[in-house]
């Protein structure tokens, strides 16, 4: 390619990155490299995508500044002043080219420079900042809010990420990319059910299911209780029992009856039993049921 050919392509801003097409290769818009080869065999490149970028090899010369140039976004897209302080940034912290290809090319993430020893990375949905002070490297992580819907809600500020951690800019690349909400909002998911479970064993441990009714009789004794519906409603089981009323309440239901008088101590085990299948069949409004229908009359 001649200097003048290559002047023409290079006055266009938009024109960042070349690809050789017979070659794979992929070449930083100030490679060295680029007079030396045919203008037809070039195709032109505003950003390098991951898709792009799987099966393609970089230019062992000018990869690093492919992905720092790549790693430009917004208004920050053709600034020679940002990319000398990202260029600047990233020697000064020791950054390793492959982890610099692996936030900006292959997870899409875009840089842009707040000061002279901080750096802002954007990621997907995240914000990450990378801060230099006496050659330790501190990086920052956008802090939220969880929503009563696991959604996130974004404060404006930042918290220390690797307070304990890794302080190599590798180590920080890894904290970056492998960072995924999905796996807080599952593990918060996890402790909220394991919560409701134990609030619900509690209140069910300590309200009643049953009560005598206050009804004299020589042969037998009048109960109401809290049954649950499904395929085993204790009612139907114990033959024992005339059923003298019956209230559906959601998932239970309220029943009253009659049982002789000796087999109460039966009926009351039964009752027990019924708090274990509620807990194992995790009827949350249970407890509720027995407060409101049972506890407080």
């Amino acid at each position: 390619m001649t200097e003048k050919s290559l002047s023409r392509l290079l006055q266009n801003a938009d024109n960042r990155f070349f690809c050789d097409t017979q070659r794979n290769v992929i070449h930083d818009r100030q490679c060295l490299r680029l007079r030396f080869l045919n203008p037809d065999d070039l195709e032109i490149l505003k950003t390098v995508t991951p898709t792009y970028a799987r099966g393609k090899h970089f230019c062992p010369e000018c990869k690093r500044k492919v992905a720092i140039r790549n790693g430009m976004r917004g208004r920050l897209y053709s600034s020679a002043e940002q990319f000398r302080c990202l260029m600047e940034f990233f020697r000064d912290a020791d950054a390793q080219t492959y982890d610099l290809i692996r936030l900006f090319v292959f997870k899409g993430g875009a840089a842009e420079p707040i000061a002279r020893d901080c750096v802002e990375l954007k990621v997907q949905d995240d914000t990450w900042r990378i801060s230099s002070s006496d050659g330790r490297l501190t990086l920052y992580h956008n802090s939220y809010e969880v929503n009563d819907d696991y959604t996130r809600s974004f404060t404006g500020g930042f918290h220390v990420q690797n307070d304990h951690g890794s302080s190599d800019f590798h180590g920080l690349t890894k904290i970056i990319c492998t960072y995924a909400y999905r796996y807080h909002e599952q593990a918060q998911k996890a402790y909220d059910r394991k919560l409701r479970q134990l609030h619900f064993e509690t209140s069910i441990a300590v309200v009643s299911n049953f009560r005598r009714l206050d009804k004299r009789s020589a042969l037998f004794a009048y109960f109401i209780y809290v049954d649950l519906k499904g395929r085993k409603p204790y009612h139907r089981q114990a033959r024992y029992m005339k059923v003298l009323e019956r209230k559906d309440r959601g998932d239970c239901s309220v029943i009253t009856c009659r049982i002789p008088r000796w087999r109460r101590s039966e009926f009351e085990r039964q009752m027990r039993v019924l708090k274990s299948r509620a807990i194992a069949e995790r009827r949350m409004d249970y407890p509720e049921v027995c407060e409101r229908e049972i506890s407080q009359r």
